[in-house]
């Protein structure tokens, strides 16, 4: 109850404060992400905000307040271009099951490092 009371003071005195410079960096050329935010720093830049957002990709619309420099993305492109994934799993291989009770999963989780990915277990291979 204690930290209702803090956030809904704090969300009082913060109503009356004045416009501030934000600056946002998403070096990684990655859609999802960005897709997911801009709307909010749109909606900053409307309400009195300085947003200056770092990425590789535009903006979509065009607000007062909103600043974008865009980021190349040469070198991430050439990465992408050099990688191939089949090789990174390679290293890896499914386990089956990991043994049933508390005491037994914890000695194997002691003998191999074993990885929750994906909803699958997954350890390093021996070679």
């Amino acid at each position: 109850m204690r930290w209702v009371l803090l956030a809904l003071t704090a969300s009082c005195l913060a109503i009356g404060c004045p416009a501030h410079d934000i600056l946002v960096f998403l070096p990684l050329p990655i859609w999802s992400h960005y897709v997911q935010v801009e709307p909010i720093f749109h909606a900053l830049a409307e309400r009195g905000h300085n947003v200056t957002v770092c990425s590789p990709y535009p903006p979509k619309k065009r607000t007062e307040n909103f600043n974008h420099i865009l980021l190349g993305m040469e070198k991430w492109t050439d990465l992408m271009a050099s990688w191939n994934p089949v090789d990174q799993f390679k290293r890896w291989h499914p386990v089956q099951m990991v043994p049933s009770g508390r005491r037994s999963a914890i000695s194997s989780y002691r003998r191999s490092w074993v990885r929750m990915s994906y909803g699958v277990f997954l350890a390093p291979s021996s070679t």
